[in-house]
């Protein structure tokens, strides 16, 4: 999976900034973990249009919803969000 943020949208972009995350799904750790790839070259796309594989149709209106409130902070130099204590929950 490869999370990358378009850096040429922010007024300020600090050094430390890392814009491309890759996380792997490892089936065997044996292996050596594959070259991270970068993605400079951005093609926008309004998601609102996608299809889905399937064709399913559009779920009905839920009959409960959830809000979580997320706080964002600055941790050892990089945002971080925090869920609040009263909505964290433990297994």
């Amino acid at each position: 999976m490869l999370g990358s943020l378009d850096t040429t949208r922010f007024d300020n972009v600090p050094g430390y900034l890392l814009p491309n995350v890759t996380g792997h799904l490892v089936y065997d750790s044996s292996k050596p973990l594959p070259a991270p790839p970068t993605l400079n070259d951005f093609n926008i796309i309004d998601d609102f249009n996608l299809v889905p594989l399937d064709h399913q149709a559009l779920l009905g209106k839920p009959d409960q919803t959830i809000t979580l409130e997320l706080n964002f902070t600055v941790i050892e130099n990089q945002n971080r969000y925090e869920i609040p204590s009263a909505y964290r929950l433990y297994c």
